[in-house]
């Protein structure tokens, strides 16, 4: 698919079914990427030595759903607005980055590299 087409595709479908097509494509890229699907099951196996074949299966598609649906969210985040943020994202402990701000004190934000964290800033000034 030519990203012309998946940029038009993501600019008139709604969130859900953009985001939809986010795990889908993931889990063509699953059957489609071979050798990256070996290397992400390998990586967990080395991480992880008592995950089962089957648990390891599970979470490498997990993995590309993922990834699809990330690459899909830098797509939409032209279209990205305040109530999308509220419906679609989580943040924890909000409060804590709210009292800081109020308090004009600097601020520095830890994330985990799980998720798409790549919108955390996009998320930070309409929250």
């Amino acid at each position: 698919m030519p990203l012309s087409v998946l940029l038009i595709i993501v600019r008139i479908l709604p969130f859900k079914a953009v985001l939809k097509l986010g795990r889908l494509l993931g889990r063509c890229a699953y059957f489609l990427m071979h050798k990256r699907r070996r290397v992400v099951n390998a990586n967990l196996k080395a991480a992880f030595e008592t995950c089962t074949v089957f648990e390891r299966r599970n979470i490498v598609k997990g993995v590309f759903k993922n990834f699809g649906q990330t690459i899909i969210e830098l797509l939409l985040l032209p279209r990205m607005d305040e109530h999308y943020f509220k419906n679609y994202t989580s943040m924890k402990n909000f409060a804590n980055l709210e009292n800081a701000v109020n308090l004009k004190k600097g601020v520095i934000l830890l994330t985990a590299h799980y998720g798409n964290w790549e919108i955390a800033a996009s998320i930070c000034s309409v929250l």
